[in-house]
């Protein structure tokens, strides 16, 4: 200690003085002070030190800086004189700055902290730290962090050496290792002065890990997802990061358990059942992200559709079939109910569309009406075929307004049937007319024949007369992603990681879960569907007990569904078809909220 007893801060001329010609020959300490109950001033040896910013890590909570001056000063013997900044380059002239600081919780209490620059901009080796309770000399009693929900423990600031040691660390070990070779190189646990010696806690460590950047931040995000995943699934009911494999290629698993259930609800139950869409997506940090959607059957919008929601997930490096394996796979190793899915829809990708199959036995196949139309265009154009006349053959296939195409036969028989009633017409209807005809036999008649005919349509869910399937609320969903970073200025100037992406995605399914749950509430997007209105309770939720309040939520999320009704329509030919049906989820239909 320097001096205590005194009622007031000192000056830049009365620093510059202790510093510059007392501090040579006072009591100088070699650590930093920590909870101060007193007025004192301290002189501290920089050189002993880690970092001259830890000079702010005292165990005394949030420091508000309300004031900072700059001055510079020339030491000559004994004596030391403010001179004007041109002088700065002469090796006897110093730069102090003394930076003026009130305790935010403790108003009364202040402290300054003066540092210095020789002429060469290096540290100078003394800085004075001192702290004066206006009101009282008292213990202080520090607030939690200010974005603490559940700790009451008083925040304190960890040091910048620590921080300095945390980013070097998480480049050579595991971040669940980083504490224990911190301890390590301050010495070993009975060396520790402070708490600012050691990180806050492990998120602190995964925090510094998403700011780091270049391409060794690829394996540590996979470290710290692997860590978050270990944690997490220590209470699976509330997991979202669910399984993470490194060979033979990266691939994140990801689903809450109420995700899960809604498979097992929408999706797997004879009586009333939608499609388990599955889209592979665009690239996300090198990563190609892949989810489910489905719709909630309890739940309609405004416009009388059920809403779509995002499924499980998964984060991989590649489109190979083993890496779209592990999306079914892990749902029914997670929850076994979920191999009972009954159709599933894809653009038509077999390295995606196999490996489902496999895994969802009992599922049929739907292929996405808007893919096959743009392959069968491309294939046109690419022959050489007129507008107009494509126009034709395209109508022969998917029908248009008054008239039935290919797609609205009824069985295999109806459409091979139809298929060689039009092998003449298209042959002779443009010169390219046959080799039309034999690519749309060799490559698409079994493919349409077997899932996206109306008898398959009806059989998947989708109605009689059966709307067709499109990939619409998946490329909505796609979009949404996509446009997150539109909506966060500063995400947009952030480097984005996979632990970024998978951070997104767990707000958007909290986001949707919550919304969800507020059609009970008569609030929100959503409303309760006939059949269900017995769990709508308005406003009478507000009075109700913790435990009636959770049983309801228990109650909403996994009732059980009912028959749906069902009408008696007798057998349509396909000439009796007056015009095409309407696309299942049309984009603005989907109800997908935003990306929070």
């Amino acid at each position: 200690m320097y001096e205590w007893g005194l009622g007031r801060c000192k000056n830049l001329q009365e620093a510059a003085n202790i510093l510059l010609i007392e501090a040579s020959s006072a009591n100088v300490a070699e650590v930093v002070p920590t909870n101060i109950n007193k007025s004192v001033s301290f002189i501290i040896d920089t050189s002993a030190i880690d970092h001259i910013d830890d000079l702010k890590c005292d165990e005394m909570g949030s420091w508000i800086c309300v004031g900072v001056k700059t001055a510079y000063f020339r030491k000559k013997s004994a004596k030391v004189k403010k001179v004007s900044e041109r002088k700065c380059q002469r090796e006897d002239v110093f730069k102090l700055t003394r930076r003026y600081y009130s305790n935010d919780s403790l108003p009364s209490l202040k402290r300054i902290i003066v540092s210095g620059l020789d002429h060469k901009q290096q540290n100078y080796r003394y800085a004075l730290v001192q702290y004066v309770f206006t009101k009282g000399e008292q213990t202080v009693r520090g607030k939690p962090h200010g974005n603490s929900k559940r700790s009451s423990r008083p925040y304190k600031r960890t040091m910048k050496s620590t921080m300095v040691k945390i980013k070097s660390e998480v480049e050579k070990v595991d971040p669940g290792k980083v504490i224990h070779s911190i301890v390590k190189d301050r010495g070993g646990v009975d060396s520790l002065r402070t708490s600012g010696e050691l990180p806050r806690d492990r998120k602190q460590i995964y925090n510094v890990v998403q700011t780091l950047s270049g391409p060794e931040r690829v394996q540590d995000s996979l470290e710290v997802l692997m860590e978050k995943c270990k944690e997490e699934m220590v209470y699976e009911n509330t997991a979202f990061i669910r399984s993470v494999q490194i060979t033979p290629e990266p691939i994140i698993f990801m689903a809450t358990k109420r995700q899960l259930v809604d498979v097992e609800r929408f999706c797997c139950n004879p009586a009333n059942f939608c499609v388990l869409g599955v889209d592979a997506t665009f690239e996300l940090c090198n990563y190609y992200l892949t989810f489910a959607t489905y719709r909630n059957l309890i739940l309609e919008t405004k416009s009388g559709h059920n809403p779509v929601f995002i499924g499980p997930a998964i984060l991989h490096k590649s489109k190979l079939e083993r890496s779209y394996h592990v999306l079914p796979s892990e749902m029914v190793r997670c929850h076994p109910p979920c191999a009972g899915v009954l159709a599933v829809g894809t653009d038509g990708e077999q390295n995606l569309s196999n490996p489902l199959l496999n895994v969802f036995q009992s599922a049929m196949h739907l292929r996405c009406d808007m893919h096959m139309k743009d392959n069968i265009k491309s294939k046109r154009s690419s022959l050489g075929v007129p507008l107009a006349v494509g126009k034709e053959y395209m109508a022969d296939i998917f029908g248009r307004e008054g008239e039935a195409g290919l797609v609205h036969c009824q069985d295999g028989t109806e459409f091979d049937n139809g298929l060689q009633n039009l092998k003449t017409v298209w042959e002779t209807r443009h010169a390219k007319g046959t080799d039309f005809y034999q690519y749309f036999v060799k490559n698409k008649a079994s493919v349409i024949r077997e899932t996206m005919t109306a008898g398959v349509r009806s059989m998947c869910g989708l109605g009689f007369p059966p709307e067709v399937y499109t990939q619409n609320a998946s490329e909505a969903m796609n979009k949404l992603v996509k446009e997150e970073d539109k909506d966060d200025g500063s995400s947009r100037r952030k480097r984005k990681t996979v632990c970024d992406v998978v951070e997104r995605l767990r707000k958007l399914v909290e986001r949707q879960e919550q919304e969800q749950f507020l059609a009970v509430l008569g609030k929100g997007e959503y409303k309760v569907v006939d059949g269900y209105r017995h769990l709508e309770v308005g406003d009478d939720y507000y009075r109700m007990t913790a435990r009636q309040k959770e049983t309801l939520r228990k109650d909403f999320f996994t009732c059980k569904q009912i028959a749906r009704e069902t009408e008696t329509v007798d057998h349509i030919e396909i000439t009796d078809f007056t015009s095409p049906p309407a696309l299942s989820v049309q984009p603005e239909n989907t109800q997908i909220i935003t990306v929070p």
